[in-house]
């Protein structure tokens, strides 16, 4: 729905001369979007790679970066660390993360992440209820197209912490009145 605005907006504030969109599904205004950012940003190169985050051949083609989004990816990954890990070997300062997290008080312990495909359906209209989870037919199969991972806050803090990242900043925001969502904004830097 935003056509990488996420990415242009954050290149044009940081005067980035560089900046690459990763996705499997490409859409046709995101070319518009890039052309109208380059009217405004002369000389600043802006690349889009088809591209799945499962495919380790894909962070050969990347090339490093001062920051790195992830935008409402880690959900739809069957590993999600590993996504993580490579994204983190290609970028050597902030690794941000903005995406829908299951609030850390559904369970009882800290750093939880529940997979969600295969959930009775009663359970996931619960805890898709007031939210943007979009309702859809139950998997035979993981589908990443779909979101897989109900993952906390605290989860993703300590994925990139064994990865030697650590917390820079956070904001999170109520994510509208879903009893158990919330959104969380999350600044990472190398330690």
């Amino acid at each position: 729905i935003v056509h990488g605005k996420y990415l242009l907006e954050g290149a044009e504030h940081l005067g980035a001369s560089y900046a690459q969109m990763v996705d499997a599904t490409p859409v046709d205004a995101f070319g518009a979007a890039v052309d109208e950012f380059r009217d405004r940003n002369p000389g600043a190169e802006v690349d889009f790679l088809h591209g799945d985050f499962r495919q380790t051949s894909l962070y050969e083609k990347l090339r490093p970066v001062d920051v790195s989004l992830l935008y409402e990816v880690l959900l739809h990954q069957e590993n999600a660390v590993e996504v993580l890990r490579n994204v983190a070997n290609r970028t050597e300062r902030v690794i941000c993360i903005a995406q829908p997290c299951l609030a850390e008080e559904v369970f009882p312990l800290p750093g939880a992440a529940v997979s969600l495909q295969f959930y009775p359906q009663g359970l996931k209209d619960e805890l898709r209820d007031g939210s943007y989870w979009p309702a859809g037919e139950a998997p035979e199969r993981f589908d990443t197209s779909k979101w897989m991972w109900g993952q906390t806050t605290s989860f993703l803090i300590s994925c990139l912490w064994g990865l030697g990242w650590q917390i820079d900043s956070i904001k999170v925001e109520n994510w509208k009145a879903a009893q158990y969502w919330v959104y969380p904004l999350m600044r990472f830097v190398p330690r």
